[in-house]
């Protein structure tokens, strides 16, 4: 082991190359270890002008392993999964209650944060880290001892509890719908402002799959009002500004308060579901356990059974 700093050239070179063959591009390895996309280049070449040989196949628009490059990222996925396995036992032995939550925009500001404190009620010990992004980390790459996702429930670093389908319903500020028609032809469409939310690469649906259900066929929707993130175009309709397609656990507080108002009978289910993911073959804590528990239990009220028209 003494030598090993003369037998392996650089081991922030191998992070790199571990991170490049996962990806199979340079750019995507640059913004994860959050460096330039040359410096990944010149990290790959010092590692190929040490080896001797080529570790990937550069194509016009694509990037591919040879043999001894798949050979060699495999090695260094496998070290750094057990690396990071023994950091989080270690961490677990050391008496701290901590919970580090990875959960998308819309669902933790509309959802979690608001029924937060009913878990920190019965765990008071625990310190809570929520990371809010608009993309799933790589769990097999991070810290989080579990995510909540929007999906079909399959995702390759972890193992995924199913929570709930949740209802879609357009919905308005009463205000704005005032003197308005309710939605039950697709002309109706046209005397509405209509806002509209990014998907974010996720399995949201949107106005067409709505339209699709609704009437039989996906009607054209000219959207007014179009945001990057869900909670911005829901405080839009609270503000009056139009309609928006209402996720009804996500909005849950607006629909029980009276800020949204459904403005068709017509409540479409999702094709995808709200899953709990903890990290796949990560040995899970009594905190993570109680975690996964608690929010399984408050999701429960969720529950319904395929597609409906109410």
């Amino acid at each position: 082991m003494s030598t090993f700093r003369r037998n392996i050239p650089s081991l922030s070179a191998l992070v790199t190359l571990e991170s490049a063959a996962r990806h199979l591009s340079f750019t995507e390895a640059a913004k994860e270890l959050n460096v330039t996309q040359p410096a990944v280049s010149r990290q790959i070449r010092y590692l190929e002008k040490s080896l001797g040989f080529p570790l990937f196949v550069r194509h016009h628009r694509a990037l591919n392993l040879t043999s001894k490059g798949r050979q060699m990222a495999t090695a260094l996925t496998q070290s750094i999964e057990h690396i990071v396995g023994t950091w989080q036992d270690i961490q677990g032995n050391t008496g701290l209650s901590q919970l580090h939550v990875s959960a998308y925009v819309a669902f933790s500001n509309l959802w979690l944060a608001p029924r937060l404190p009913l878990f920190r009620a019965d765990n008071p010990e625990l310190s809570i880290f929520v990371d809010t992004q608009d993309h799933d980390p790589d769990l097999r790459r991070t810290d989080f001892d579990l995510a909540l996702r929007f999906g079909a429930g399959q995702w390759p670093d972890g193992e995924a509890t199913f929570l709930f389908r949740d209802e879609i319903v357009p919905v308005c500020s009463p205000a704005y719908l005032h003197d308005l028609p309710r939605l039950t032809q697709a002309d109706d469409l046209k005397r509405h402002r209509i806002i509209d939310y990014s998907r974010g690469g996720r399995a949201w649906q949107g106005w067409e799959d709505w339209t699709q259900f609704s009437f039989g066929s996906a009607a054209e929707v000219r959207v007014d009002t179009y945001y990057s993130y869900y909670m911005d175009a829901v405080t839009a309709a609270v503000e009056g500004q139009g309609v928006v397609l209402g996720w009804k656990a996500i909005i849950e507080k607006y629909l029980a308060s009276g800020a949204l108002v459904p403005i068709s009978e017509t409540v479409m289910t999702s094709s995808s579901a709200h899953y709990v993911v903890t990290p796949r073959g990560r040995r899970d804590t009594d905190v993570v356990a109680r975690f996964s528990a608690w929010i399984v239990e408050a999701c429960a009220q969720y529950q319904i059974d395929g597609k409906r028209s109410s």
